[in-house]
């Protein structure tokens, strides 16, 4: 089954292909901050950069989990994300 994210300003969206169902993600659920910067898919995740850290977003668990400074990040403000064998952000401080 596929998933495609979508993010417009201050909203972050997935739909599933198969079924069609849109569900739209905000702080509640996880996600660190409603507006996301940037996107990447990782295997079974996608990880998304915010001004409040990067989201995780694990596609067979459907469960966040957000990496911040206060855990070993540079800083919270991710406007870059690259992954290869490990994960790339990208901060304006850098």
């Amino acid at each position: 089954m596929k998933t495609i994210f979508c993010a417009a300003a201050i909203v972050l969206a997935a739909v599933t292909i198969r079924a069609a169902e849109w569900k739209t993600f905000t702080t509640g659920d996880g996600l660190a901050d409603r507006a996301v910067k940037c996107a990447v898919a990782d295997g079974d995740a996608a990880w998304f950069g915010t001004a409040k850290g990067a989201s995780r977003y694990d596609l067979k668990s459907g469960t966040w989990k957000t990496v911040t400074m206060k855990v070993g990040m540079l800083d919270d403000n991710v406007n870059a994300l690259a992954v290869d064998d490990t994960h790339w952000p990208a901060f304006d401080s850098l």
